[in-house]
C-alpha cells in the first residue's frame, strides 16, 4: 500500500523548525489538521495505528450521536448555505433503540421540591439507580409520597428498567405522570421516548421535540444537548444547524461537558456558526477540565503530537490528561499512555518500556483488543516485558477482532518460530484467558441481582446464560393465559402487542437484542479493508468510516452521501465501498446501482471488486444469474489477487457451476487460497479430502485440515470437526472434542451447532435421561429464535412437555407453528393437537404474532415460509358454530 506524500517536504521541514513560542497559537483541532498538511514529520507518525485513528477522527469527524447517546463530533460537511433541509432520501429518520437510563444523571437539585423526609429517600433511590439496583429503588421509594413529581419520575425510570413488557408500560406511564406534573427531567425523558418511538411507545415527533425544548428552556442541559444532536442528524424530520448550535449553546452555559465537545467541532468547522478555532480550543479544555472523561484522551492525544512534532521539550501535560483518563478507567487513555512510554517517548523519564507494557496489560485486563494486540507485541519484541512468544501468539490471537491485516501476519510469523507443541500451549492459555473473563464477568452481576426479588418487582437482567435459568418442572400449567394478557395496554390489537403477551419477557428481550448478537456472530466483515493503490491519509480516514458504518449497517443513506464524491472522481476503493452501501441498504432498488459501482471499481482491476462481482453474477444479486462471467470475473480477481477468488473458484470447479467438475483443478486453487491464509480454504480442503473429492478419502488430510480451520476461528470448520468427532470419523467416538469444538461454532452463530448442542445436552450424550436440561434450553432456544426449523420444534416441545420451562400450550402452538411454516410436517401435526385447546381468543392472538414475528426477524432469516391454511380447525369457527346452534 502506497500514500501520498508529495510535497516539499525540505522547505515544510524548515518552516515548521520555529519553536511553538514563535507562533500564533492554534486551537487543538486546527493545529492537528495544521500539521497533517504541513509536516512531513508528524504524516510520518500518523502510521502508527493507535495515534492516527483518534487524528483521523478529528479531521473526519462523524455525525453526532443520536438522541439519548454520549460522545462528541459532528459530520465533516461544511456548514450548509441553506441551514434547515429535508432529510435526504428518507421520509422519517431513522431511529435508534431508546437510550439506556443510566445514560443522563438525575438532576439532584429538582429533588429540593421534595419534603425533607421525601428528599433523603430520593437520594438514596438515586444513587442506587445510577448503581443499576433497579430493585433497590423501588424499596427505597415504596413508603414516599406516591403523589410527588420527583418520585413518580424516578419510580418510573426504575420499573422501565426491569425486564418485561408490563414493566416498561408500567414505568412509562408513571414517567408520563411526572412530566405532565412539570418534573423538568421527565419531560426530557419522555420526549426522548416519543421522538424515538418503539417499545410499546407510539412515536409522536413534534410532542417529542416540544417536551424537550421546554425543559431546555427550563434550565435541563440534557435536553439542551439531545435537541442540538437531534437537529443536526435530522432526528426531527430536518437538518437544522442554526438551531444544533443554539441549543449546544445552551448546553454549555448550563455547564454539560458533553455538549462543549459537541460544540467545538461545530466550531472548528464552522458548521452552523463563524469559525472559532479558540473557541473549540477552550471548550475541549473546558469539558477535560470540568470532568469528562473521553475529552482526556482527546488533550493527551493533542499534547501527544505536540511533543512528537518537536514543538513541546516533554509529555508532561500529555501524561497529566491521559492519567486521568485512566484512573477513570477509559481503555484509549492506557492504551495513548502504554503506546507513549513504549514507542514515542524520546528520553528518559518518559520513555519506559517497562511502564507502558504495565499500561498495555492494565488496559488487556479490559479485553480491549487494540491493548490485546499491543501487550502481544510486548511479548512478541520483548518491549518492557520478558519475551515470550507463547504469550504473544495467544494475546494476537485474542485480538482478531481488531480486522487488521497485522494480527493476521504476527501470528503466521510466529507460526514460523514455534513448535506445534508450543503453538498449542499458547491457544490453550487463549482460551483459558477467555474462560477466566466470562468467570470474572459471571461473578461480577448487576448489583440489582444480588439484591434479591422483591415483592412485586422481577430479578433485573435475566439473561440466556444456561445457569441463569431456573428448572420450571412440576409448576402450574400456563395455558390459561388470562393473567399474562391482562397488562397495561392489553387492549391494543396491534401484531407486536399480541407478540408480547405471547412469548415471555425473556425471549422480548432476547428478539429485541437478537439483530445485534447476530452482527457480533458473523466472524467475516462486509468489507475487505485492504484498500489498493494510491491515496492520502484523509482519504484512508473516509474509507475506514464508511466501511465501520456498513460492517454495522447503520447510517449507509449518509455512508452513501460521504462516498459519491469519490466513487464519481474514480476511486477505486470508494466505488467498492459505495456499492456495499448500496447492496446492504434497506432500499433494495439500490440493487442496480450497486450492481453498477462495483462493476466500475472491478474493470478498473480492484481484486476484491472483482470477486464479489462475480459472485453477484453467479447467485443472480441485482441481475440474472450468469456462472460463466462469474468464473471470468473469478478468475480476473484472482490475477489481481484476491484470495477469496481463488476459494471461490475451488468450489466451481468442485462442485461444477460455470464449469465443468474437474477435482484436481478444485485442489488446486483451495491450496493457493490456503497458502494466502484464508481459513475457509482449510475447511474446504478438510471437506474435501474426507469426502474424497480429490481421488482418494484421506482422513487424517481431513483432520489435519479442520483443525488448522478449527483454530484459525472458521465457525463452519469448527462444526465438521466436531461432527467428525462425535461420529467417531478419527478413531473413535469423542464427545469432549465434540463440545470444545461445536460450542466454539455454535457461539459465533452457527445454526446446526446450536442446535446438535441442545440435542446432546437434553438427552445426554449415549441417549440416556437429560444431563443438563437447562443447558439444552439455552442452546435450543438461541436455534430456535435464529429460524431453525428443527430448533423451533424442540422449543415447542419443552413448552408441551414443561420440560426446564413452565408448561404453556399456547407458546408450544406458536412455536409449533413457526416450525410448520418452516416446512416441518411433525410440527404441523402436533399444533393441530394442541388447537383443539385453545380459546378462539388465544388461536387469535398467536396469528396476529405472527405478524409481528419476521419483522424482527428479517434480519436473521429472509426466507420463503410456508402458508397455513386453518380453514374448519379454527377455533373462532367451532365457538361460532357452537353459539348458532344455541341460538
Amino acid at each position: 500500500m502506497t500514500r501520498d506524500v508529495s510535497g516539499d517536504h525540505d522547505g515544510q521541514r524548515a518552516t515548521n523548525s520555529a519553536p511553538l513560542s514563535k507562533r500564533a497559537r492554534k486551537g487543538v483541532l486546527a493545529f492537528v489538521l495544521h500539521l497533517y498538511r504541513s509536516d512531513p514529520k508528524f504524516r510520518g507518525f500518523l502510521d502508527f495505528a493507535a495515534i492516527g485513528g483518534l487524528v483521523f477522527a478529528f479531521l473526519h469527524p462523524p455525525s453526532l450521536p443520536h438522541l439519548g447517546s454520549l460522545g462528541w463530533s459532528v459530520s465533516e460537511s461544511s456548514q450548509e448555505e441553506v441551514t434547515t433541509i429535508p432529510v435526504l432520501g428518507q421520509s422519517q429518520p431513522k431511529q435508534p433503540l431508546p437510550p439506556k437510563p443510566t445514560e443522563i444523571e438525575f438532576d439532584l437539585e429538582l429533588f429540593d421540591s421534595s419534603t425533607p423526609e421525601v428528599r433523603s429517600q430520593l437520594l438514596s433511590a438515586a444513587k442506587a439507580f445510577q448503581e443499576n439496583d433497579y430493585v433497590k429503588v423501588l424499596d427505597q421509594l415504596n413508603d414516599a409520597d406516591q403523589a410527588d413529581a420527583n418520585v413518580a419520575m424516578l419510580r418510573g425510570m426504575a420499573t422501565m428498567a426491569l425486564p418485561g413488557v408490563e414493566n416498561f408500560q408500567s414505568g412509562y406511564a408513571l414517567l408520563r405522570s411526572a412530566a405532565e406534573q412539570g418534573q423538568r427531567q421527565a419531560k426530557t425523558f419522555w420526549g426522548v421516548f416519543l421522538v424515538q418511538g418503539g417499545a410499546g411507545v407510539n412515536r409522536d415527533i413534534a410532542q417529542g421535540r416540544a417536551l424537550l425544548e421546554e425543559a431546555a428552556l427550563a434550565g435541563d442541559a440534557d435536553a439542551a444537548r439531545v435537541l442540538g444532536r437531534g437537529y443536526r442528524n435530522g432526528e426531527f424530520g430536518t437538518i437544522d444547524n442554526a438551531l444544533a448550535v443554539k441549543f449546544l449553546r445552551k448546553a454549555v452555559e448550563l455547564g454539560d461537558p458533553a455538549a462543549m465537545l459537541d460544540l467545538a467541532a461545530f466550531a472548528t468547522k464552522g458548521i452552523g456558526m463563524e469559525k472559532d478555532e479558540a473557541e473549540a480550543d477552550r471548550l475541549v479544555h473546558r469539558a477535560a477540565e470540568a470532568g469528562y472523561v473521553r475529552a482526556y484522551a482527546v488533550l493527551g492525544l493533542f499534547y501527544i503530537v505536540k511533543y512528537a512534532s518537536g514543538w513541546m521539550p516533554d509529555p508532561s501535560e500529555a501524561i497529566k490528561w491521559l492519567t486521568r483518563g485512566a484512573d477513570a478507567g477509559d481503555p484509549d487513555a492506557l492504551w495513548y499512555l502504554g503506546s507513549l512510554h513504549s514507542h514515542h517517548a524520546k528520553e528518559p523519564p518518559w520513555r519506559d518500556e517497562r511502564k507502558g507494557a504495565e499500561y498495555f496489560k492494565r488496559c488487556a485486563d479490559m479485553w480491549y483488543p487494540k491493548c490485546l494486540f499491543a501487550y502481544g507485541a510486548a511479548f512478541h519484541r520483548g518491549i518492557g516485558i520478558q519475551q515470550d512468544l507463547v504469550k504473544a501468539y495467544a494475546y494476537y490471537s485474542l485480538s482478531m477482532s481488531i480486522n487488521t491485516p497485522k494480527v493476521g501476519k504476527r501470528l503466521k510469523e510466529l507460526e514460523e518460530s514455534l513448535s506445534a507443541t508450543e503453538i498449542a500451549e499458547a491457544r490453550r492459555l487463549a482460551e483459558t484467558l477467555r474462560q477466566q473473563r466470562r468467570l470474572s464477568k459471571q461473578d461480577q452481576p448487576d448489583k440489582a441481582q444480588s439484591a434479591g426479588e422483591t415483592q412485586g418487582t422481577r430479578r433485573l437482567s435475566e439473561t440466556l446464560r444456561p445457569q441463569s435459568l431456573r428448572p420450571q418442572q412440576g409448576e402450574p400449567d400456563e395455558n390459561k393465559h388470562a393473567a399474562e394478557t391482562n397488562l397495561p395496554g392489553s387492549d391494543d390489537a396491534s401484531p407486536e402487542a399480541a407478540l408480547a403477551r405471547v412469548l415471555s419477557p425473556e425471549e422480548i428481550t432476547l428478539l429485541r437484542e437478537l439483530p445485534d448478537m447476530v452482527l457480533q456472530e458473523r466472524t467475516e466483515h462486509l468489507i475487505l479493508r485492504d484498500w489498493e493503490g494510491e491515496f492520502s491519509a484523509a482519504t484512508e480516514a473516509i474509507y475506514n468510516r464508511a466501511a465501520d458504518r456498513i460492517d454495522a449497517r447503520e447510517d449507509l443513506t449518509e455512508t452513501i452521501e460521504l462516498l459519491l464524491p469519490l466513487a464519481e472522481s474514480g476511486d477505486a476503493n470508494a466505488q467498492h465501498l459505495l456499492a456495499s452501501a448500496y447492496i446492504n441498504h434497506e432500499d433494495t432498488r439500490f440493487r442496480s446501482k450497486a450492481v453498477y459501482w462495483i462493476t466500475k471499481s472491478a474493470t478498473q482491476g480492484h481484486a476484491e471488486a472483482g470477486y464479489i462481482l462475480g459472485f453477484y453474477h453467479f447467485f443472480g444479486i441485482g441481475m440474472p444469474s450468469d456462472p460463466k462471467r462469474a468464473i471470468k470475473w473469478y478468475e480476473t480477481a484472482l490475477a489481481n489477487g484476491s484470495s477469496y477468488a481463488a476459494v471461490a473458484l475451488g468450489r466451481r470447479y468442485a462442485e461444477g457451476g460455470g464449469v465443468a467438475r474437474d477435482p484436481a483443478k478444485a485442489k488446486e486453487y483451495f491450496e493457493l487460497a490456503a497458502e494466502k491464509g484464508e481459513v475457509d480454504a482449510y475447511t474446504q480442503l478438510g471437506v474435501h479430502h474426507y469426502l474424497g473429492t480429490f481421488g482418494t478419502k484421506d482422513v487424517e488430510a481431513a483432520r489435519q485440515w479442520l483443525e488448522k480451520a478449527a483454530w484459525g476461528g472458521d465457525a463452519h470448520g469448527q462444526w465438521t470437526l466436531a461432527l467428525l468427532h462425535a461420529q467417531g470419523n478419527f478413531g473413535r467416538v469423542d464427545n469432549e472434542k465434540f463440545l470444545f469444538w461445536a460450542t466454539r461454532a455454535a457461539k459465533q452463530g452457527h445454526l446446526k451447532a446450536m442446535h446438535a448442542l441442545g440435542e446432546f445436552y437434553g438427552t445426554g450424550a449415549d441417549g440416556q435421561a437429560a444431563r443438563d436440561i437447562q443447558t439444552a434450553l439455552h442452546w435450543t432456544r438461541s436455534a430456535a429464535f435464529r429460524g431453525h426449523g428443527k430448533g423451533l420444534f424442540r422449543y415447542a416441545q419443552l413448552y408441551e412437555a414443561g420440560l426446564g420451562v413452565r408448561k404453556n400450550l399456547l407458546r408450544a402452538f406458536f412455536f409449533y407453528y413457526m416450525a410448520a411454516r418452516h416446512w416441518d410436517t411433525q410440527a404441523e401435526v402436533r399444533m393441530h393437537k394442541i388447537l383443539a385447546s385453545l380459546s378462539c381468543a388465544e388461536f387469535e392472538t398467536a396469528l396476529s404474532a405472527m405478524k409481528a414475528w419476521p419483522e424482527i426477524w428479517f434480519v436473521v432469516t429472509p426466507k420463503q415460509y410456508r402458508s397455513i391454511n386453518f380453514a374448519g380447525v379454527s377455533p373462532c369457527e367451532k365457538a361460532s358454530t357452537q353459539s348458532s346452534s344455541a341460538e
